[in-house]
């Protein structure tokens, strides 16, 4: 009873799958010639009992090898297979640390403060005030240095003359600390028995706000003895889209003639105090 379960099981189950190799002979390679129709043929025929009518291509052979064959023909039908590889893309986020916006009102305000420095240098963006009857400003070059000049010739019956350099500086910020630098010296000033010692005097100012202030006893007379100068202010003006540094000189009475200097000119604003 055993022998005949066993010999059913073998008819039942394919070579492959009792682990027996299926080898290319002669009914296997004839069948696969014909695939297609070997597969239809052989999902019926290894079913018991295998009765059927053997194809033309395989009818030669003997019946057991082509119910051997047919089982190795089921084992190795390949099933296409398809593999789908998942690509991670893998984002590395780098944090960067954002650059300190830079603070406007710190730094340097004034542009060409030494006038040029160099003969045929401008003196841009300076503008010079119109020369009037009595006063003129001008750039002067010598000995390598070059200079705004403020000359004055009162004479009776004239008794006032200004002259001015201005130039446009961006905003200065309501509250904060500046530092307003520059030389200067009187180159020779004459001032006749009508006039006082200080008949003249040297403003900086913005549009809004009067900076600096100084008579002419401030300076300190010869020809070229250059004194520098700092003046330290907190702005409380509120000219907001810009303003205008203007630098004047101004001289009051009868018979005052001379010529003031004024060189290096700077404003550097400063950061809050901690």
């Amino acid at each position: 009873m055993k022998s005949a379960a066993l010999s059913l099981l073998l008819v039942l189950l394919p070579c492959g799958a009792l682990g027996i190799p299926c080898n290319a002979d002669n009914v296997l390679r004839a069948l696969r010639s014909k695939s297609a129709d070997a597969t239809a043929f052989c999902s019926t025929y290894t079913l018991p009992p295998p009765n059927q009518p053997l194809p033309t291509y395989v009818s030669q052979y003997p019946a057991s090898r082509v119910s051997s064959a047919c089982s190795c023909l089921a084992t190795t039908a390949t099933t296409p297979s398809t593999s789908t590889t998942t690509s991670t893309s893998s984002t590395t986020a780098t944090s960067q640390t954002p650059s300190p916006t830079p603070d406007a009102c710190v730094g340097e305000l004034i542009t060409n403060g030494g006038f040029g420095d160099y003969p045929g240098y401008s003196s841009a963006p300076w503008v010079l005030g119109p020369e009037t009857d009595t006063a003129l400003a001008r750039t002067e070059f010598q000995s390598g240095n070059q200079y705004a000049v403020f000359e004055f010739y009162n004479q009776a019956p004239v008794t006032f003359g200004s002259a001015y350099i201005k130039q446009a500086i961006p905003s200065l910020c309501n509250g904060r600390e500046y530092a307003l630098k520059y030389g200067s010296s009187a180159l020779n000033v004459n001032v006749g028995q009508g006039a006082s010692r200080d008949a003249c005097d040297l403003r900086f100012s913005l549009a809004d706000t009067e900076l600096f202030y100084a008579t002419s006893k401030n300076y300190t007379s010869g020809p070229y003895n250059y004194n520098p100068h700092t003046v330290y202010f907190t702005y409380r003006g509120n000219k907001a889209g810009g303003n205008t540094l203007m630098v004047t000189v101004t001289c009051t009475g009868k018979d005052v003639v001379g010529s003031f200097k004024i060189d290096d000119v700077s404003l550097v604003g400063y950061p809050p105090r901690v």
